[in-house]
Order: structure tokens, then sequence, then C-alpha cells
């Protein structure tokens, strides 16, 4: 019986917090021709929300816009700016109360180019 208790405590504690990530974007955005400089590479945005007994939060098309707005906002991408190779990431981060709320995050991924002619 012990050894059945310390056995559910331990599956428990290593269960009670975890990660999942699902799902990427790739844009199809072609920059064939050398009127660009590339700004910055891999700038990221984030947003996150929180989730209650299925309740709540924001769905993943809020998330995405929100993350992009966070992206474009900390890096100040001007008219002439644009982002190239756009990747879109979701994870989902449980609490011990894994059952009752987690945290769901979107990370936009881009590169910032420059037109220079």
């Amino acid at each position: 019986m012990k050894q059945l208790t310390f056995f559910s405590l331990v599956i428990i504690l290593f269960t009670s917090c975890f990660g999942v990530h699902s799902g990427t974007f790739q844009s199809s955005a072609q920059l064939s021709s050398a009127n660009y400089k590339i700004v910055k590479r891999a700038a990221q945005g984030k947003a996150t929300t929180t989730v209650v007994l299925y309740m709540g939060g924001l769905g993943k098309e809020a998330l995405v816009a929100e993350a992009k707005e966070n992206l474009m906002r900390e890096y100040n991408v001007s008219d002439k700016q644009l982002l190239a190779n756009v990747s879109v990431d979701f994870r989902t981060i449980t609490t011990p109360l894994y059952l009752v709320m987690w945290q769901r995050q979107c990370t936009v991924t881009a590169d910032i180019v420059e037109f220079v002619k």
C-alpha cells in the first residue's frame, strides 16, 4: 500500500506541470530581388491568455493578432518595413491545477526587412 501511495504521488508530481507545443505556420513571402535589407532577424512578439474551467481567454486569432501587434510595437516597424519569414507557434502552459486552469501562449517570430529602392 505504501508503494502504491508513493508511486501515485510521484506520478501526480511529474504530471502536474507540463507544456504542449502545437503547430507552426510559415509565411510564403519571397524577396527575390536585392532591393531590401534585413533590419532584425528572428524578432519575437508574444501574447498569453488564461483559461479557467474551459471558459474565458482569447481565441487563437486574437492571440495571433495581439502577438503580432506586440512585435510591431516593440521593434517600431515603419511603413517601409515588413515582416518576412513569419512563423506562429502556440504553447499550452499548465499549472498544478491543470484540469481547472491553464495558459495559452502565442509567439510570432519574423524577420523585419526594409526596402531600400
